[in-house]
C-alpha cells in the first residue's frame, strides 16, 4: 500500500514550477469515467481526523465491484453486485446491508462526475517523467458542493494515453481534513467473487 504513497510523493516532487492553463480539460477529464469505464484497480490510502485508512478497490463494471479493506486490520471489505450491496460476514461470506437500483447508482455517479466539471473553477497542467515515462500531472480546483466542506484540490497524473494512473485529494468533510491518494492499474482481466 505504500507504492500509492510512494509514487504520489515521487510524482508531486517532478512538479516543476512553470504550469499551462488547462480548465477545459480538466472539466472534461472530471467529468468522465476514469480508464473509461474499463476494468481496474485502485490502491488507495486516505487520513481524515488524523485516522489512515488504505484499501484495494477493484472495479469490474458499474454494476459489480469491491472494496478490500487492508487497514485497519479487521475491517470488513464491500462489494456491489447488481443493485446490492454486501459486507463480509467475517466467515467468508458476504451479508446483504443495502440495495440501491444499478440505475439509479448510475445515475448518482454522473450526477457526481457532473458536478464536478461544472464546479472546478481553476486547472494548472505541467508534464513531468517519472520512472522515464513522460505524466502530465493536472492540478484542479473545484468549489465546495456538499458533502464537501471546503474546496477540493486534485492532482491528476495523466499517462500519454490520456488515462488518470494517480491521484492526490485534499477537502474538508464533516469538520476533518481529508487526503486521499490513490493509484489507477488497468486490470482487463478482473474477475470478482460473486456474493
Amino acid at each position: 500500500m505504500r507504492i500509492a504513497l510512494a509514487t504520489c510523493l515521487a510524482l508531486l516532487a517532478a512538479l516543476p514550477a512553470r504550469a499551462e492553463d488547462c480548465t477545459d480539460r480538466a472539466r472534461d477529464l472530471v467529468a468522465h469515467e476514469f480508464l473509461g469505464g474499463q476494468p481496474h484497480i485502485a490502491r488507495i490510502r486516505t487520513v481524515w481526523n488524523g485516522i489512515e485508512t488504505q484499501s484495494v478497490f477493484r472495479w469490474k463494471s458499474v454494476t459489480h465491484h469491491m472494496t478490500e479493506a487492508i487497514l485497519p486490520e479487521g475491517s470488513p471489505d464491500s462489494m456491489y453486485h447488481d443493485g446490492v450491496y454486501y459486507g463480509s460476514d467475517g466467515r467468508g461470506g458476504w451479508s446483504e446491508f443495502n440495495r440501491t437500483d444499478p440505475d439509479v447508482a448510475r445515475a448518482q455517479a454522473d450526477e457526481i462526475r457532473q458536478t464536478l466539471a461544472a464546479n472546478l473553477t481553476s486547472a494548472d497542467c505541467v508534464q513531468i517523467t517519472h520512472g522515464g515515462a513522460p505524466y502530465t500531472a493536472m492540478t484542479a480546483q473545484v468549489s465546495a458542493f456538499p458533502p464537501y466542506e471546503s474546496d477540493l484540490v486534485s492532482i491528476y497524473f495523466i499517462d500519454e494515453a490520456g488515462d488518470v494512473r494517480a491521484i492526490r485529494q485534499s477537502y474538508k468533510m464533516a469538520g476533518h481534513d481529508m487526503m486521499m491518494e490513490q493509484t489507477l492499474d488497468p486490470a482487463p482481466g478482473l474477475d470478482l467473487p460473486l456474493p
